[in-house]
């Protein structure tokens, strides 16, 4: 199902869909000309025509992930606009990795992009928005702040007041140091790349801000008492079967735990030997 609707001057593209009974949603959001993300290539035959009909004139991305800039490429190749992303997520959109199986049949490939590299603000006709540094969710992540109108692009900074798993690569306790950076700004409506338009979106963000504080403490308390990774990560989040045969371990509560407590420990914190494997979508 794809939701097109405006909030406010904010065009919202919405596309909601299930593959093997899971439930995924992606948004895109434009204003003023600015396309901020670009939605997978799952859906490329409508997001060009979106594009070419609400008159896009720059891009935004903000990170490289293939949910956010799967239809970069056709952008470049199709349309004389420029592509910005952080300087750190350059080479990843230049290079794309090679996905596994499942991000693939969920959101397709993503082409090489040559994006430029963004500056500290993005500025519309009739907007000015600040880029703020928020890794975490991936190295080169951003949110995109419009202060004078209180408006947070956040890209998957959000995501949902909870978490239940989350990405090998992700990094729980940077993410909270992003999430307290964002927190010091002023802002009421959230636009998530995945969850849509959320208002009192600055209180949502802090629930979330507030549940991983917490979470990293109740982790920190059952280490200190000597239980391994795989033993709490079973008693604060259980186990998913079809998510951990789905991703093939790569999504998972455990990287929540073993993240958290990398912080704490060792750079290269093992598993003790077990070996049972544990997206924010």
């Amino acid at each position: 199902m794809v939701e097109v609707f405006d909030h406010g001057p904010v065009k919202v593209w919405h596309i909601k869909f299930k593959i093997l009974g899971q439930f995924f949603q992606s948004c895109v959001y434009l204003l003023d000309g600015l396309l901020i993300d670009t939605g997978p290539a799952r859906f490329q035959n409508q997001l060009s025509s979106f594009y070419r009909e609400h008159g896009v004139e720059q891009v935004v991305l903000t990170h490289h992930h293939e949910d956010h800039s799967g239809t970069a490429g056709w952008i470049a190749r199709n349309m004389n606009i420029p592509i910005y992303a952080h300087r750190a997520g350059l080479q990843n959109l230049a290079s794309p990795a090679k996905l596994p199986f499942y991000r693939k049949k969920v959101w397709g490939n993503c082409e090489p992009v040559q994006a430029l590299p963004m500056s500290d603000e993005v500025e519309t006709e009739r907007f000015r928005l600040s880029v703020i540094y928020s890794p975490g969710h991936s190295h080169d992540h951003v949110a995109l702040l419009d202060a004078d109108n209180g408006r947070l692009f956040a890209g998957d900074l959000f995501l949902g007041r909870r978490i239940k798993y989350i990405l090998r690569h992700e990094n729980v306790p940077v993410l909270i140091r992003s999430l307290e950076t964002v927190l010091k700004q002023d802002f009421d409506t959230l636009f998530c790349g995945h969850s849509g338009v959320v208002l009192s979106g600055k209180q949502a963000l802090k629930s979330k801000y507030d549940y991983l504080t917490e979470l990293r403490e109740q982790v920190r308390s059952l280490r200190s008492q000597g239980y391994s990774i795989g033993a709490i990560n079973r008693r604060l989040f259980g186990f998913n079967l079809f998510q951990e045969v789905f991703t093939g371990g790569e999504a998972s509560s455990r990287h929540i735990v073993r993240s958290i407590l990398q912080d704490d420990e060792e750079p290269n914190i093992t598993d003790k030997g077990e070996h049972m494997h544990g997206h924010h979508v």
